[in-house]
């Protein structure tokens, strides 16, 4: 089955979650993602109450989502590729006999 992606759509996020956007260009550093950083607008205003923290996770997850899926194909192969040696190499160590008790 084909999947239904959302490529390039930074702007209309933006208009989306507009206060969050708004909120965002207050913080101290240009590349703040909103989590657990020092001087965050976002979060000073969950810590508050006056904004949901739903709305600013749903914001963030549509973020990584949109990041993902503009990414080129080469650089998503890449990434891939670094992954799967990373699970393979996991795997071998997990797999390996014990040396323990042998002798």
């Amino acid at each position: 089955m084909r999947q239904l992606q959302l490529v390039d759509v930074g702007d209309a996020l933006d208009e989306v979650f507009a206060d969050i956007a708004d909120l965002s260009k207050r913080c101290k550093f240009k590349d703040c993602q909103q989590n657990a950083e020092r001087g965050c607008a976002v979060q000073a205003a969950m810590s508050t109450s006056e904004h949901d923290e739903n709305c600013s996770q749903n914001c963030r997850k549509l973020q990584a989502e949109d990041r993902r899926n503009s990414e080129s194909l080469a650089g998503r192969r890449s990434r891939d590729k670094s992954l799967g040696k990373l699970y393979g190499r996991t795997c071998m160590v997990a797999w390996a006999p014990s040396k323990r008790g042998a002798g």
